[in-house]
């Protein structure tokens, strides 16, 4: 099956102004994504404009961070940025006379425009009603940035234009899931926002089953129980249990990665990184359990990675499954002007045997 068929997904994504991204035009999208390039070229600010556009549609994050604004002003480094304090650091070049513009390009070729002002708290959807129009789809108004002010719209005709040819879009985009470091220290909200979930549907038993197959652990169980005044995830082994905050990072970011997956339908998932802290074996288990999940339940996956490893499982692995994985190399120049060029499996092999490495494609 051509990627994509049947359901809502991006093809396309272009960013304007956002962060260290002055533009930024990423085409040919399909089921798994990933992003290479050197550091501070822009991969994981691609992950946060998708972020930032599900917020148009969804301020609150659904892991239990808060609001999707908050977590992205502080999620690198939490310093009690607020909207009020601190805004200018999701511009480019902290300038914020001139919107954030974050454009999704889906399967029907519709374009849908997310942009944030700083004169409003939260991305704006611009839709064709009438004229382009930046419309608050929390309280179904437009928005004037002249004025500053709102004036009411037809929820109705509203959904409509935004649906479209593509039913489920709206839902896509919102349900939108980051999967960053930061929940590593923040395990605790995964665990309330996700485990009762998973576990009305026995789908812990997937959790268990990586954690048992690829790290080493000798669990049997997961259980969810009181200790030193609060609730906490806990692993049952043969002879004792422990807690969750207590197993290796590796597994740690594997039962995030894969408890969020297994919850999530019909939406994308945003993943840093996820080779930190990771063996092979345990890295391929999770991948394996991602990949067969997002078929599943029909999840677009968008992956940051340094990692040349992680690239060819991912190709291997979702070949097996009958994902189509594309690979983006990012470079960006002074201007904050970011290129991409896809390198395709043949490429990165015909690559390393000539002993060369694909991360210094910008060198080749």
């Amino acid at each position: 099956m051509k990627a994509g068929q049947g359901r809502a997904m991006l093809r396309g994504l272009e960013i304007y102004r956002y962060r260290g991204i002055r533009e930024c035009v990423l085409d040919g999208l399909t089921d798994v994504n990933i992003l290479i390039g050197r550091n501070n070229v822009g991969k994981s600010s691609v992950l946060e404009a998708l972020y930032l556009a599900s917020a148009a549609f969804k301020f609150k994050d659904p892991l239990d961070r808060g609001d999707k604004i908050t977590h992205l002003l502080n999620r690198r480094g939490d310093r009690g940025l607020s909207w009020e304090k601190g805004k200018e650091v999701l511009w480019y070049g902290y300038d914020d006379d001139k919107e954030v513009e974050v454009v999704l390009k889906t399967i029907k070729n519709k374009i849908v425009k997310i942009v944030l002002w700083s004169s409003h708290n939260h991305p704006l959807v611009a839709i064709k009603v009438g004229a382009y129009t930046p419309v608050c789809f929390l309280c179904f108004r437009g928005f004037n940035p002249a004025t500053k002010g709102w004036y009411p719209l037809a929820s109705k005709d509203l959904e409509g234009t935004l649906e479209g040819d593509v039913p489920g879009f709206r839902s896509f985009v919102e349900s939108t899931v980051l999967i960053d470091a930061s929940l590593m220290r923040s395990i605790r909200c995964v665990e309330e926002s996700l485990w009762p979930q998973l576990l009305m549907r026995r789908l812990d038993k997937l959790v268990v089953e990586v954690l048992k197959g690829g790290y080493d652990v000798e669990i049997e169980d997961l259980t969810y129980a009181p200790l030193y005044g609060t609730y906490q995830l806990m692993a049952k082994l043969p002879d004792t249990a422990v807690r969750v905050d207590d197993l290796g990072d590796g597994a740690r970011y594997a039962l995030v990665m894969v408890m969020a997956a297994a919850l999530a339908r019909n939406t994308a998932m945003l993943i840093e990184e996820p080779e930190s802290h990771q063996h092979p074996g345990g890295l391929d288990k999770t991948v394996k359990m991602l990949l067969k999940l997002a078929k599943e339940n029909k999840i677009q996956l968008f992956i940051s990675t340094h990692s040349v490893e992680l690239v060819r499982l991912l190709e291997a692995r979702g070949q097996e499954v009958g994902l189509e994985v594309a690979t983006f190399f990012l470079e960006r120049d002074s201007e904050g002007r970011v290129s991409v060029r896809r390198v395709r499996p043949d490429d990165r092999r015909l690559l390393e045997d000539l002993g060369l490495d694909v991360r210094f494609l910008d060198l080749i």
